[in-house]
């Protein structure tokens, strides 16, 4: 039996119900409803999701999200009307009302928590004249006599990014500096989300979109594009259904749950004890989390094996630059246009140049290396400045045959004084430190030596590869069974 999640409305059948102030979690459930109509009818109770206040809207992330769908769960949004409403908020100075008295409120995207980017269109006006499309004829329940639609998906499409990736950032107008121009009202974006995928579930009768099934894609370390097992269902509302109605259709017809709906008072019993154990499992849970965010970072680091930052899903410059810090470095990040990093030493500051390809070390990016040290150093950055190029070079090829040919770049490097890396050897510096046979000190002194080219001893280890991803999944759904 799945464990079913509803968001704002009620389901009467759900296992976890969560007001949009409440905080969910996603990982406990199989198939989760939020009824985003109920948010816009109720959005005066509620504060804009980026203020951290009691009556703020809680939503998932899009990491959240994207790691639910990829556990084979599915996600159902009841759609509103139109794409933003308007959400009480604090100005700068704290206050929820203006001058005049009038309350503050600011514009919220409603589906920008999801991972993909979603635009609907109200603008005309609806008919219920709907077609539900070939495989899709379980979801004639969503359309059934009296539908009409509100509104169209005009568009789903791949995420930009901008900044951390956040989806709710400060809403309040900035007030400028005098003298300081304008931030630009659009940049492109620093990186993009997964790619989606869009089947239509139904189109009305000009043919277009009415409600869709959406998942999202990643790519394997293969090169191959795989689609998630979940997915996430736009659909509109119904003018003759209450949302509880709306669920229980689904799961009885598309998700074929046998559902019967419980007193609302049976949650108010349980046997001595229960609470006890429910608290002990519920520790289980936590420490479940922290295992996995160890045992994804550990798998994040394979990157530095094979990746370069021009692979969709993947990077190359993060990861290295993490590396130095978990072995003890201070570490700044890129300068957008110019260096890669930069690791802090006692006596000088070490700048990084990071990149990757299939084949061999192009010496050009020596000349560019010395470029940002050169840089670094006329602004004032660091007084004493060393350049360190960081390449993933014959990325494609297992670590054990990676050849590394030194001839065609040794003389630019031993012209300039600066050192070199692969990145399989940050991957190596990282493993020997966690085995606690090299500390920091140790790796201070390579980078700091005679040698211009940096390696250490031996190569990754390799390990009999378990499915942990599915092995943990399997253990929290039994933590879940069990809540």
């Amino acid at each position: 039996m799945p464990r079913i999640l509803a968001k704002g409305s009620r389901a009467g059948v759900e296992d976890g119900h969560f007001d949009w102030n409440e905080e969910e979690d996603l990982k406990n459930y199989n198939i989760a409803f939020y009824d985003l109509t109920d948010l816009v009818n109720r959005r005066h109770e509620f504060l804009h999701p980026w203020f951290d206040e009691e009556d703020a809207i809680h939503l998932p992330s899009r990491l959240d999200v994207m790691q639910f769908l990829s556990g084979g769960h599915n996600l159902v949004i009841r759609l509103p009307e139109k794409n933003e409403t308007q959400l009480r908020g604090r100005n700068r100075d704290g206050n929820q009302k203006d001058d005049d008295g009038n309350t503050i409120q600011y514009d919220c995207r409603l589906l920008d928590w999801l991972p993909f980017y979603t635009v609907l269109n109200g603008e005309d006006d609806g008919n219920g004249l709907v077609e539900v499309l070939d495989g899709f004829e379980d979801w004639e329940v969503c359309f059934s006599e009296g539908f009409e639609w509100q509104a169209i998906i005009e568009d789903v499409r791949q995420r930009g990014l901008y900044g951390d990736g956040t989806a709710y950032n400060d809403p309040r107008p900035r007030d400028p500096t005098p003298g300081e121009p304008m931030p630009k009202s659009r940049v492109p974006p620093s990186k993009f989300g997964p790619k989606a995928s869009e089947e239509r579930i139904a189109i009305e009768n000009v043919n277009r979109t009415v409600a869709s099934k959406v998942s999202i894609q990643r790519e394997t370390e293969d090169g191959d594009e795989i689609e998630s097992p979940g997915s996430v269902f736009l659909l509109p509302s119904h003018p003759e259904k209450g949302f509880d109605e709306f669920a229980q259709d689904i799961l009885i017809n598309v998700f074929d749950v046998d559902v019967e709906e419980k007193p609302v008072w049976v949650s108010d019993y349980s046997l001595p004890g229960e609470s006890k154990v429910r608290g002990e499992l519920e520790d289980l849970e936590s420490r479940l989390s922290d295992l996995q965010e160890e045992i994804d970072k550990m798998m994040w680091f394979r990157q530095l094996l094979f990746a370069n930052d021009e692979i969709d899903g993947y990077e190359l410059e993060e990861p290295v630059r993490e590396a130095f810090r978990e072995v003890g470095f201070d570490v700044d990040g890129e300068k957008p246009g110019g260096r890669d990093g930069a690791v802090s030493l006692e006596d000088e500051t070490i700048i990084l140049e990071i990149t990757g390809r299939r084949r061999g070390v192009r010496p050009h990016k020596i000349d560019k290396m010395s470029d940002h040290v050169e840089n670094a150093r006329s602004e004032g950055y660091c007084e004493s400045c060393t350049g360190l190029l960081v390449y993933n070079a014959h990325r494609k090829k297992d670590p054990e045959s990676r050849p590394l040919n030194t001839n065609n770049f040794m003389e630019k490097l031993e012209e300039y004084g600066y050192t070199f890396m692969t990145s399989l050897q940050v991957y190596q510096m990282l493993s020997l430190y966690k085995l606690d046979d090299i500390n920091t000190k140790d790796i201070e002194a390579k980078l700091t030596g005679e040698e211009l080219v940096v390696e250490f001893d031996g190569f990754p280890e390799k390990m009999e590869e378990e499915d942990v991803d599915s092995w943990l999944t399997a253990l929290r759904s039994r933590i879940d069974d069990m809540l």
